[in-house]
């Protein structure tokens, strides 16, 4: 029966992780001890994290497993950005292709560059000792890299640029050759409704089989969801999600199948937002997830709701909006030692 993701964020106080269930009050599960961190991606109910620096890791939060990865290599990272040039260059936007345990696990990381038509890239695959970093320069199109997550998509990684256009990488090519692994698509053309928005919030996510692109206006006012027709190369703008939810957020973005133990929750899309006059505000704190349900956004009224609630907005002005956060689906599978060794080649794919 498929289950529903949670959401994981990380209190910027306290440096504690805590795991919430979109239908259900309260943190259902807290992970200590994880200061100066920074929630990178999920898959599988696996997160990647980054901390202190260069400190890259798996964690599974069900079981508090964890899989080291090779320190980053900042300091290169840093310089193939001129990042003395441009002091507020933020760290990759990462991805992974399958759960570490397999030996297919390939992790991709792309950020933008000083110049609008480059952009510095990070490749690990399962079992390498060591990151290998590039700067690569678009086919004459211009690219500027949105928020969304790069997304693994039939065996390429895919990234959504500020308009709607896409680049994308093939990971399976030999980086020592010559041969440029990264291309900006001359289609898909910007989507009519991103002309009207000067900023906000874009997602990238797979859907049915489809790759699905969500464009959130300014404070989220109007969100549209538009659907690849790999044929054509167009953005076809979605009415009705039908038997899938959504779950977005900047670091990972999930489609569900709505299973009939969540009637109700279907043909939705489900934010990391939270309505402040329905959280605790007897915390110290204020504001905080404790005692409120998140938001979710109804294609069919064009308004936010939440659950339990009489709740309605059409804008999210006011709400709290968890930062460092990302959804993730519930994995319980103790892995075995061998599997928890990232240097080692699995039998598990």
């Amino acid at each position: 029966m498929t289950q529903s993701p949670w959401l994981v964020y990380l209190e910027e106080e306290d440096h504690v992780m805590n795991m919430f269930h979109p239908l259900f009050r309260g943190s259902l599960i807290k992970i200590p001890g994880l200061s100066d961190s920074r929630i990178c991606s999920s898959s599988d109910g696996w997160l990647l994290m980054w901390q202190y620096s260069r400190r890259v890791f798996f964690l599974n939060p069900f079981n508090k497993t964890m899989i080291e990865l090779p320190d980053f290599p900042r300091q290169e990272w840093d310089t193939l950005l001129e990042k003395e040039k441009w002091p507020y260059m933020h760290l990759p936007a990462f991805s992974f292709s399958s759960p570490p345990t397999s030996s297919n696990c390939i992790v991709f990381g792309i950020a933008k560059s000083l110049w609008a038509d480059e952009v510095s890239i990070c490749i690990i695959h399962h079992g390498e000792a060591s990151w290998t970093i590039h700067k690569y320069i678009a086919n004459n199109l211009p690219f500027m890299l949105s928020n969304a997550n790069p997304v693994f998509h039939n065996g390429l990684v895919y990234c959504l640029g500020e308009d709607g256009n896409l680049g994308v990488f093939d990971p399976h090519k030999d980086d020592r050759r010559e041969e440029c692994n990264w291309t900006v698509l001359d289609h898909p053309h910007t989507p009519p409704f991103v002309l009207t928005i000067a900023d906000g919030n874009r997602f990238l996510v797979q859907c049915n089989g489809n790759l699905f692109s969500v464009f959130q206006g300014h404070m989220g006012k109007g969100v549209s969801v538009f659907s690849l027709d790999h044929q054509t190369m167009t953005w076809n703008q979605v009415q009705d999600l039908e038997d899938h939810m959504l779950f977005l957020a900047s670091q990972t973005s999930l489609s569900v199948e709505m299973a009939k133990a969540f009637d109700g929750m279907g043909d939705k899309i489900y934010f990391p937002i939270f309505p402040i006059s329905s959280c605790d505000s007897s915390s110290s704190r204020g504001g905080m997830i404790n005692s409120c349900s998140c938001v979710f956004y109804s294609l069919s009224t064009e308004m936010y709701h939440t659950f339990g609630t009489s709740h309605s907005s059409l804008d999210i002005c006011g709400m709290k909006i968890r930062r460092n956060c990302a959804w993730i689906e519930p994995n319980f599978v103790i892995p075995s030692s061998k599997d928890l060794k990232w240097g080692l080649k699995s039998s598990t794919n």
